[in-house]
């Protein structure tokens, strides 16, 4: 992939209030690239950067490796041009149908005959699954389905990129899931780029290539959902994910049912599917400790399978710490709840 978008030391104040701190990033062609913090965090700031709708205090934005940041007048309105923008509401025209919402966005300017834009039109309803809804009006519709008119008409110019800001916030886990095959299903079929806000890992792991961890206006990770989630020990991040994974929410329910307050519970993280099938047995021939699974599951980022596993070690100290240095040596993520120690 070739760099589509660049971000050079950007920062972002109001009223001399840094919003966004000297952040430097690359998105590539094609890909899905996440931008995730909590609320506040300067997201929908950065965001708003890429298409300059908001100037930069200071930095540069890039595209297709030209330095855009000082684009002004018909040059500035052409550049954006390339862009299409999605938000959490929908901003449908109530008065108006499902076909002419997607209408009213069209660039007059191009002068395209009106057989070739409803065409388009049409396409585009039948990409996002509303074909058959296309004389509805807004009050007729889900809001998964307002927010497929949504982006039907985000992409009536042909965009090159799609912003999406925290477009599932509003919507039920079905019409996520919906939403975001949906999403998915652009980025592949189009050749779209889309960079999408959000504050929930979920979304990332589902449709994201690469994600970026903005907090306080700060960039503090970049990589695969699984290295900024998984392999990543920033205190914002693991605070991120304990609000987030339902790990973090199985824990508690672990310790009430099976009555194992005080013991050591230790969170296996195995992202080696190969490692996970002869991991109980060989601990214990090799070490004779007897390995207590209490809960597990499997997460699915992107294109990584992670393995999680809560278990408890019964057995001498120094079994239990031969087989703690075991799993470390297969490369094996430890968490060690109770004392809040990270081993990695």
């Amino acid at each position: 992939m070739k760099k589509l978008l660049g971000l050079e030391n950007i920062s972002i104040e109001f009223d001399k209030n840094p919003v966004v701190k000297n952040i430097s990033l690359k998105i590539e062609d094609g890909e899905v690239f996440g931008i995730v913090g909590y609320s506040g965090a300067g997201k929908s700031t950065l965001l708003r950067s890429l298409n300059l709708l908001l100037k930069p205090t200071s930095g540069k934005v890039f595209y297709n490796h030209e330095n855009v940041t000082n684009l002004k007048g018909s040059n500035l309105k052409k550049f954006r041009k390339q862009f299409g923008m999605i938000f959490q509401h929908f901003n449908l025209m109530e008065t108006r149908t499902v076909y002419n919402n997607v209408r009213i966005a069209v660039d007059k300017k191009k002068g395209e005959k009106e057989k070739v834009v409803k065409q388009r039109i049409r396409q585009l309803l039948e990409t996002v699954g509303l074909e058959k809804l296309a004389n509805k009006y807004p009050q007729e519709l889900s809001g998964g389905q307002k927010q497929r008119v949504a982006i039907a008409r985000a992409l009536i110019n042909k965009p090159k990129v799609l912003l999406c800001d925290e477009p599932t916030s509003a919507l039920d886990p079905l019409n996520t899931n919906t939403l975001l095959k949906l999403l998915k299903k652009i980025n592949r079929e189009l050749k779209l780029t889309i960079v999408i806000i959000t504050h929930e890992i979920d979304v990332t792991k589902a449709i994201c290539d690469r994600v970026s961890f903005i907090d306080n206006g700060e960039l503090l990770a970049l990589g695969s959902p699984s290295e900024v989630f998984i392999n990543n020990t920033t205190s914002s991040i693991q605070k991120f994910i304990s609000f987030n994974e339902v790990h973090a929410r199985t824990l508690p329910y672990v310790k009430n049912k099976f009555g194992v307050h005080g013991k050591q519970i230790y969170q296996l993280i195995i992202e080696d599917e190969n490692v996970v099938q002869p991991l109980i047995s060989n601990i214990q021939e090799l070490f004779s400790i007897k390995t207590i699974v209490l809960a597990g599951g499997i997460d699915v980022y992107g294109s990584s399978i992670v393995n999680n596993m809560f278990v408890i070690f019964q057995g001498d100290r120094t079994g239990v710490k031969k087989t703690l240095d075991y799993l470390l040596k297969l490369k094996v993520k430890i968490k060690q709840h109770g004392e809040d120690e990270v081993q990695e």
